[in-house]
C-alpha cells in the first residue's frame, strides 16, 4: 500500500505561473494545496492535448476539427476548450492563433497502478513514481498503461500526472465478481476500488448469483458517473472454489493460455524417442547424465555429467534442443515469443510451449532418447575454464533425481544403500567437489549470495489452502545453479569471441538513490554503509556478510534485494551487476524461456557454419522482459492472494510478529507463525500522535518516547485480509508496545 507523499509545495498553477496551480486544485491548508483536487479537463480538452502532444506541427484550429472530426457548428466549443487549456498553462496561442503545447508540457508514457482509496501512481521506464488523483483516475483502470502529461513540483520535478488518454491492453481483462449489497446483487470488479462502478448489459447467455466470477467485455465508459458498461464474456467460476484465483491471475494479467489449433501441427510426426535419421550428433547416450529437479517439476531442461580428470573436472551440460522443433517464423515460434516464458503458479503451470514438447519430445526424461545441445568444459582443480565447446549431441538420461534425494545421498555415510548406480554416485560426487570450488571462485568474484527465505504453499486435498511454510534451501540446488551458470557464461563469451549479436541477461548497477536509502537502514542497525563510488558487487556483498550471523539478517537481505535493478534482455551488453560477470546469457532453460531458445538458435547456427539470420533483437528483448515481469507480477499476485485466505481463517487471532518495514503511514509485520505479512496502521499504533523518520526508517513519539523500527518484536491481532488486493490488516491488542530508546 502506497500512501501520497506531502509536499511543502503541490505544483500550484496560476495563469503567468503555468503548469503550476488550476491544473492540481487551488485548495490551500497552511501554504500547502490539496494534490487530489484536479482541474477538470473534459474529454474534448484532453483530444486536443493527445492532438497536440501526437502532432506538434500541425497546430492550427482547422487541423483540429478536422482530426477530432468536428462539424463547423461546434467551432465555438473548441474555441471555449482552446481557451480554458491557454488560461491553464497548457497550451500557448501566438498571434497568428496557432496552438502549441506550453514548453513546460512533458508527454510521460507508462502504467497506472491504482490504489484502494481511487487514487493511483503512474510508473514510468525511468523517474520516480507520479501520483495521479482519484479525479484523473476516472476511466482509468488498474494497470492501464497511459499517456499522461507530467506536473512539475516548485523544484521542477515531475511529481504528478494528468491522464490523457488510457490504452488499454486488448490482451488483459477486467474481471468481476457478483455481490450482495444492500439486499442487491451488484458487480464489483476484482482487484479494483470501490469507485469503479459496473453495469453489466443483460445476456441471454448467463444469469449471474452471487458469487460468480466473469470475465468481462468493456463497451462503454460513462464519465460522468465513473461507470463502465460491461458484457459478461465468460463464465470463471465461484469466488470461493479451489483455484478460481489463478483463473482471475490469467484474464487480469493477460496471460496467452489458450492453443490457437495450428500450433501444434507437425508434432505428431515425432516419436516418443526421435533421433533425425541424417544426424551429426555426438551419442552420448552411454554416459550417466542425470536431472536434477524440484519435487513437482514436469520439463526437464537440463541434464549435468562431472567427471574427475587429471587436470581438474570435465563438466557437461546437455540442455534440451527446443531450437530443432520449434522453428523460426512458424506459428508455434509465434506462440512462444507472445508468451515469452512458461508462469508458474502454486497448482498450475500456464507452460510456453504445448505440453507435447514441454513435458515430453523436448524434456529430457529418463530412459528415453532425447536431443540436446552439450556444453563441454574442462576446469582447473581451482575451478578455472581451460578449454570449453558447445556441440549438439543426443542423450539418455539415467535418473531423474530431487534436491531432496540428491541432499539425501550427499549426507549420508553409506550413499551405496540409495538405489543409484556406482556411475551417478560418482557424478554427484564429482558434481558436488566442483560446486564448491565454484562457490569459493564466486566469493572471490563478489557475486551477491543472496539468502532470502523461499515460500510454499500447502493445499488440503480438495484443493483448499492450507498453509505457507519456508521451504529447506539444500546444498544440491547450489550445485545445479552452478553448473547452469558455467554453461550461460560459456554462451556468452562463445558468441562474443565470434561478433555475434545476441540477446544478453543485463543487471545494471543500483541507483545512488537507492544506495543512499539502503545505507539509511543499514546505518540505523550499525552496518557500516556502502560508501565507495562507484560501488561495486563486492561492496553489497560486504554488506550482506556483516549481518551473517545478525537477529535482522533477513531484514538487510531483503533490502539490498529491494536497492537492486531488475533485470532484463538485450542486445546491448552492460554486465550482470548481481553475479559480477561483465557479460552474461541465459542459454540453460529454452523449455520455459523464449530468449534461451534465441540464443539456441544462434549457437547452431554458428556450429553449422551457416549464417545467423538477421532479428529485431531489440524489440525481442523488450517483448520477453515484460513477458518475466507479466509473470511474475501475475504469480506474485496469487501468492498474495493465497496468503490473504491463510489471514482470513485467522481473523481475531493474535500473533507474535516483527517489523519488516516502517513507513509513515504504519508498520508492515512479518507473522513468523503464518509466513505472512500485513500492515499495522499508524492510527492503531498509539495513542500520541507519531512521527516519521524517513533517515533512521522508524517512527517515534515524542512525549512518550515510544519508537517502532525493522526488527522489532510485536504482538498483533489479523483483523481483516482483502482477497483482491492481498492486503492484510493487523491491529495491535495492545497499544503502546514500543520500545524506549
Amino acid at each position: 500500500m502506497r500512501a501520497p507523499r506531502k509536499t511543502k509545495s503541490r505544483r500550484m498553477m496560476r495563469s503567468k505561473d503555468k503548469l503550476r496551480n488550476k491544473s492540481v486544485g487551488a485548495s490551500r491548508r497552511n501554504g500547502t494545496s490539496s494534490r487530489s483536487e484536479f482541474l477538470s479537463i473534459s474529454p474534448l480538452g484532453r483530444k486536443i492535448l493527445k492532438f497536440l502532444l501526437d502532432f506538434p506541427d500541425a497546430n492550427d484550429r482547422q487541423s483540429l476539427l478536422s482530426a477530432l472530426k468536428l462539424k463547423k457548428k461546434e467551432v465555438s466549443i473548441l474555441n471555449s476548450e482552446i481557451q480554458i487549456l491557454v488560461s491553464t498553462g497548457f497550451v500557448n496561442l501566438t498571434t497568428e492563433q496557432r496552438l502549441s503545447l506550453d514548453p513546460r508540457v512533458s508527454r510521460v508514457d507508462g502504467k497506472v497502478t491504482k490504489n484502494r482509496q481511487g487514487y493511483g501512481f503512474l510508473s514510468r521506464h525511468s523517474g520516480r513514481d507520479l501520483f495521479v488523483s482519484r479525479e484523473e483516475m476516472r476511466g482509468v483502470l488498474s494497470g492501464d498503461n497511459v499517456v499522461a502529461i507530467g506536473i512539475p513540483d516548485r523544484a521542477g520535478e515531475l511529481d504528478s500526472a494528468i491522464v490523457i488518454e488510457a490504452l488499454r491492453a486488448d490482451d488483459v481483462a477486467l474481471v468481476g465478481v457478483f455481490e450482495s449489497q444492500n439486499r442487491k446483487v451488484m458487480l464489483r470488479a476484482i482487484d479494483q476500488d470501490t469507485s469503479v462502478n459496473l453495469v453489466h448489459l443483460q445476456s441471454e447467455e448467463f444469469v449471474p448469483a452471487v458469487g460468480d466470477v466473469f470475465e468481462l467485455s468493456i463497451k462503454d465508459f460513462l464519465r460522468e458517473s465513473n461507470t463502465f458498461l460491461v458484457e459478461l464474456s465468460e463464465f470463471l467460476g465461484r469466488i470461493d472454489e479451489p483455484g478460481i484465483e489463478v483463473k482471475i491471475a490469467i484474464r487480469k494479467f493477460g496471460i496467452p493460455h489458450v492453443w490457437p489449433e495450428t500450433v501444434a501441427e507437425g508434432l505428431g510426426q515425432y516419436e516418443t524417442s526421435y533421433i533425425p535419421a541424417d544426424s551429426n550428433r555426438r551419442d552420448l547416450r552411454n554416459l550417466p547424465f542425470v536431472t536434477i529437479d524440484g519435487e513437482s517439476a514436469k520439463d526437464f531442461d537440463d541434464a549435468v555429467l562431472v567427471e574427475r580428470q587429471s587436470y581438474g573436472f570435465l563438466l557437461r551440460v546437455a540442455i534440451a534442443d527446443v531450437a530443432h522443433y520449434v522453428q523460426p517464423g512458424g506459428r508455434l515460434d509465434s506462440e512462444a515469443a507472445s508468451r515469452g516464458t512458461s508462469v508458474y503458479f502454486p497448482t498450475k503451470v500456464v507452460p510456453m510451449l504445448p505440453e507435447e514438447l514441454s513435458n515430453d519430445l523436448c524434456s529430457l526424461r529418463p530412459q528415453l532418447d532425447r536431443l540436446v545441445v552439450v556444453y563441454e568444459a574442462r576446469l582447473s582443480g581451482r575451478g578455472e575454464v581451460l578449454t570449453d565447446k558447445f556441440f549438439e549431441g543426443v542423450i539418455n538420461s539415467k535418473a531423474r533425481l530431487t534436491y531432496g534425494c540428491v541432499q539425501s545421498v550427499l549426507d549420508s555415510d553409506h550413499p551405496g544403500e540409495f538405489e543409484l548406480t556406482s556411475e551417478i554416485l560418482e557424478n554427484l560426487i564429482s558434481l558436488k567437489d566442483l560446486t564448491s570450488i565454484l562457490l569459493l571462485r564466486r566469493f572471490e568474484r563478489g557475486a551477491l549470495d543472496i539468502d532470502m527465505p523461499e515460500h510454499s504453499f500447502n493445499f488440503s486435498a480438495d484443493g483448499e489452502i492450507d498453509s505457507v511454510e519456508v521451504t529447506r534451501r539444500f546444498f544440491s540446488q547450489k550445485m545445479i545453479e552452478e553448473a547452469m551458470l558455467c554453461a550461460n557464461t560459456g554462451a556468452a563469451r562463445f558468441l562474443q569471441s565470434g561478433n555475434h549479436k545476441f540477446l544478453y541477461r543485463t543487471h545494471p548497477a543500483p541507483t545512488f538513490e537507492a544506495i543512499d536509502k539502503l545505507n539509511d537502514l543499514l546505518l540505523s542497525f550499525g552496518i557500516e554503509a556502502i560508501k565507495e563510488d562507484p560501488p561495486e558487487t563486492k561492496h553489497f556483498q560486504r554488506v550482506l556478510t556483516n549481518c551473517a550471523e545478525k537477529s535482522f539478517k533477513a531484514i538487510v537481505h531483503g533490502s539490498v534485494l529491494r536497492s537492486m535493478k531488475q533485470a532484463t534482455y538485450s542486445p546491448d551488453n552492460q554486465g550482470h551487476f548481481g553475479l559480477a560477470y561483465d557479460a552474461y546469457t541465459h542459454f540453460t532453460s529454452p523449455i520455459r524461456r523464449y530468449p534461451d531458445l534465441l540464443v539456441h538458435r544462434i549457437i547452431k547456427s554458428v556450429l553449422a557454419r551457416g549464417r545467423v539470420a538477421a532479428s529485431d533483437l531489440s524489440s525481442q528483448g523488450v517483448q520477453t522482459s515484460r513477458a518475466e515481469r507479466r509473470a511474475e507480477e501475475a504469480s506474485r499476485w496469487v501468492s498474495s492472494w493465497l496468503k490473504a485466505k491463510i489471514a482470513r481463517k485467522h481473523i481475531g487471532d493474535s500473533f507474535d510478529g516483527r517489523v519488516s518495514s516502517v513507513t509513515s503511514f504504519g508498520l508492515f509485520v512479518y507473522l513468523d507463525y503464518l509466513h505472512i505479512e500485513g500492515l499495522l496502521h499508524i492510527s492503531d499504533l498509539s495513542h500520541e500522535f507519531l512521527e516519521y523518520d524517513d533517515r533512521r526508517k522508524l517512527l517515534f513519539g515524542r512525549s512518550s518516547g515510544l519508537s517502532y523500527r525493522v526488527g522489532d518484536a510485536i504482538e498483533v491481532q489479523i483483523v481483516d485480509a482483502d482477497l483482491y488486493s492481498g492486503e492484510i490488516t493487523l491491529m495491535s491488542p495492545k497499544k503502546r508496545r514500543g520500545k524506549r530508546r
